[in-house]
């Protein structure tokens, strides 16, 4: 299209100049008042405008950090050992104080009465900075969080441990004594006082676990008068040893140890008095406290803040809107004045505007027809006049926009948004057009599909963004180890795959095998090291298929066994897809299983280390197929979680169970029985109302079972294990935490957990013996445990001198091949009939 030089282009102005020169004169003047009117105006709301957008997205940028100031807070609350809560919290305080302090020293003249509020904003953060510091400092502190806590540690638990020592001697020196036939009673007396005691103890870690955890506040007044009661009980009987003790019939070290007991029960409880009045007030926990009165009213005040300045530009906003509309009013009027004028001389310049204007505007009009068809447009002719020269020079722009816009359509069709490496349909065309070249040269591509281990974790734990920078990463690092003429796309998800240009086997493999070692070395994201795990299957053509249909599904088969052996990579190989199509007859076969009642429970022993009496069994899947032979335990949960039979098969292994414990109860074997439960049973909304179902189905009391779940199962979602597990606590079933050392939780997190065992992963306990470091894991596990006030169970007993070993640590139950390998229910009546008669 021609464009002629702006210089060499008149007005069309200039042809009217004589006709119209009186009707200008009249219109310059009114129009250049109006003009000159309408522009200042224009001028300030523009400014305002501006001022007020920029005010704006302060403002929303720091009700934002305010938002994950909150959030960080939360996730401190629950996690407070966590360094990266605390940056978080730093990081978003630090980016709102800075906001609102460019606020408050912003001209705010064009929204009347804020500054003030602005400042105030600023003040009430700086006040909310402090308070910030104040509960870091008491939630890192547990007796500063639970005030109740230092006079347990301080006063309550030195006397408790007088008192049951006291007790233990008094009993010694009675049982070591002489019959005294003439005061039978006192041993009695003893007996039934430390029984109170106990009581009193118990129901007091019952009430301390309730008051911290928080679980039932309704019920802390009777769990008070329970206490009460139970020490008013224990001292009456105590009374009753006093007439005995002075008449001297008890001896020297039966006395000292009455008057013992005495004096440190007073002390233990007049220190449950004092943790009583702390935990009847506000001050039961500070961090509450200072939540409550401190940080969330500021929070709430600076929101409030930012929405009354948010009011107060509008209410600016629609103020500018109305004095535009008043002056725009005023130059309608104008502008009516100057088209009864203008109609005075539109018949005389009708002729020179049709063939200066609307001609010109009939072939541009064509041309735009042309463009929105997509058909070549012919060059226009040259315009002599500027305004028309003006809207040739649109048009020429608009048409190259679209072009552009094209472009990137058609580039965003064929990559993937994230990483901007080409997507699944740009690498189709990639491998038929290579397809096409090695057929005509009659060379080899190969073709590898990559697959990320573990992802999701990754995703679930740390967030989606953490996880989409993985992705590019990744993508950066695959990129690197190829050469320009190689295609690296992503599939979706964590899936990639590298089209290699001529490669053969050989060379595929040697790539896979670079692109595997790669995998094995750390990413930084963000500050954290992340390890991105790849499983890599390879098709190479024409060996392993002749269209790209057939390549990637051939290399999807070779990935999934890569990453199910743990080969890191593997080629395609036919008898691999005869290995899926068995696993997808195993799913289905698993689900005839089920309604057939085919599957077989074995249950393993729990033995009590002190007595040796069996106290429980684990129940174990057990599984025939009648093609396949034995399936192990842990592909019937895989192939379940795959199909989403999980929850069935756990309803299955429940009322099995239950059947199972309704026959033992007929023969007078009354043990536990633990269940173990997956972490996608805890995903399942519908999972705890079976679970009632099946119990309510039954006469058996949930006390009777115990729910095993993984600890990294929990870690997954600890939030979502933390609601169920409750509402499963809180029915009445045991809840045991299994393969404890294996995941990345710790004692103080499982302490906020319903729980009431640990389960000692066997890894550490095996070869305790002979390992320094096990066994001093296993040693300290049981001892922070019991002062949790968990019970300790060890897996993996295998020797009498592991055993000896973790009964000395204090271990309350173990099991093991050294007690007993899993059996059926029928084997496991005769090896409890055996044990019973070898502890006769």
């Amino acid at each position: 299209m021609n464009i002629i030089n702006k210089s060499n282009n008149p007005s069309l102005r200039k042809y009217f100049k004589i006709v119209s020169s009186l009707l200008i004169f009249f219109i310059i003047i009114f129009a250049g008042y109006g003009y000159q009117r309408l522009s200042t105006t224009q001028s300030i709301i523009k400014t305002n405008l501006n001022e007020r957008n920029n005010v704006h997205e302060t403002l929303h940028i720091l009700r934002a950090s305010l938002l994950d100031t909150y959030q960080a807070i939360d996730a401190f609350l629950l996690e407070p050992a966590q360094q990266t809560h605390w940056d978080d919290i730093n990081t978003a305080l630090e980016k709102a104080l800075l906001l609102s302090k460019q606020l408050a020293a912003t001209d705010t003249s064009f929204i009347e009465y804020e500054e003030a509020n602005l400042k105030k904003l600023y003040q009430t953060l700086r006040t909310l900075e402090a308070d910030i510091d104040e509960l870091i400092e008491v939630r890192l502190v547990p007796s500063r969080q639970y005030p109740s806590l230092g006079i347990g540690s301080s006063v309550m638990q030195p006397n408790r441990n007088l008192t049951n020592n006291a007790f233990g001697l008094a009993l010694n020196a009675l049982n070591g004594e002489e019959k005294l036939p003439d005061k039978p009673e006192v041993h009695a007396i003893f007996m039934q006082a430390r029984h109170l005691w106990g009581q009193v103890l118990s129901n007091f870690r019952l009430y301390l676990a309730n008051r911290v955890g928080s679980f039932d506040e309704k019920s802390l007044p009777v769990q008070e008068e329970g206490i009460v009661t139970l020490y008013a009980e224990f001292r009456a009987e105590l009374g009753k040893l006093q007439p005995l003790i002075d008449e001297g019939v008890a001896g020297f070290e039966t006395s000292d140890a009455f008057y013992t007991i005495i004096e440190s029960s007073e002390k233990w409880f007049a220190g449950f008095q004092e943790v009583k009045v702390i935990h009847a007030t506000a001050e039961w926990r500070i961090d509450a406290k200072i939540m409550k009165e401190k940080i969330s009213p500021s929070i709430e005040l600076a929101s409030d803040l930012v929405k009354q300045v948010n009011n107060r530009l509008v209410k600016a906003a629609e103020i500018d809107i109305a004095t535009i509309g008043n002056v725009a009013s005023q130059q309608s009027l104008f502008l009516w004045l100057v088209a009864c004028l203008a109609i005075l001389f539109v018949v005389s310049i009708f002729i020179s505007v049709d063939k200066l204007i609307f001609i010109p505007i009939s072939l541009i009009a064509q041309a735009l027809k042309r463009e929105m068809l997509g058909k070549p447009n012919k060059e226009l002719p040259v315009f002599h006049s500027r305004e028309t020269r003006d809207l040739v020079d649109a048009f020429s722009e608009m048409s190259r926009q679209i072009h552009i816009r094209q472009s990137e359509l058609e580039y965003r069709a064929l990559h993937d948004g994230l990483t901007s490496l080409p997507n699944r349909t740009l690498l189709y065309d990639h491998i038929e057009h290579d397809i096409t070249i090695s057929e005509r040269d009659k060379s080899s591509l190969s073709l590898l599909m990559i697959d990320l281990d573990h992802f999701k974790e990754v995703n679930d734990t740390l967030g989606h963004h953490v996880g989409d920078q993985l992705l590019i990463e990744v993508g950066i690092r695959l990129k690197a180890l190829l050469r320009d003429v190689d295609t690296v796309a992503r599939m979706g998800g964590d899936e990639f795959s590298v089209l290699l240009h001529g490669a053969n086997r050989k060379q595929a493999m040697e790539i896979a095998r670079k692109i595997f070692k790669a995998s094995q070395l750390p990413y930084d994201i963000n500050g954290l090291k992340l390890i991105a795990a790849a499983s890599v299957g390879i098709a190479v053509y024409p060996e392993h298929g002749h269209d790209a249909k057939n390549l990637l599904q051939h290399a999807d088969v070779a990935m999934y066994v890569a990453k199910q052996n743990k080969l890191g990579y593997s080629i395609y190989d036919e008898a691999q897809d005869n290995s899926n199509v068995i696993r997808f007859e195993i799913i289905a076969d698993l689900q005839d299983a089920l309604r057939n009642d085919e599957l077989e429970l074995y249950f393993q022993p729990k033995l009590d280390l002190r007595s040796r009496q069996v106290v429980g069994a684990e129940v174990l899947l057990r599984w025939q197929h009648p093609q396949y032979g034995f399936v192990s335990p842990e592909q019937i949960i895989e192939f379940s979680e795959h199909a989403g039979l999980i929850s069935d098969l756990t309803y299955w292994i429940t009322r099995t169970a239950i059947s199972q414990l309704h026959l033992w109860q007929m023969k007078n074997i009354d043990i536990n029985i633990s269940i173990n439960i997956s972490a996608y049973n805890l995903k399942d909304e519908e999972f705890l109302s079976g679970m009632k179902s099946i119990i309510g189905d039954s006469s058996l009391p949930c006390d009777a079972l115990t729910l095993e779940i993984t600890e990294n199962a929990m870690m997954l979602n600890p939030m979502l294990a933390v609601n169920t597990l409750s509402e499963f606590s809180q029915m009445g079933f045991n809840i045991s935490v299994d393969d404890y050392g294996t995941g990345f939780s710790s004692l103080s997190y499982l302490s906020k957990l319903p729980i009431d065992e640990l389960k000692i992963d066997k890894s550490f306990v095996m070869n305790m013996d002979v390992d320094t470091n096990n066994e001093t894991i296993v040693r300290s596990t049981i001892e922070l445990a019991h002062n949790l006030g968990l019970k300790v169970v060890a897996e993996g007993i295998e020797t009498e001198l592991v055993w000896n070993m973790l009964r000395s640590y204090g271990c309350d139950q173990g099991q093991g091949f050294l007690m007993s390998q899993p059996i059926p229910a029928d084997q496991l009546e005769k090896w409890l009939k055996m044990n019973l008669q070898k502890q006769a």
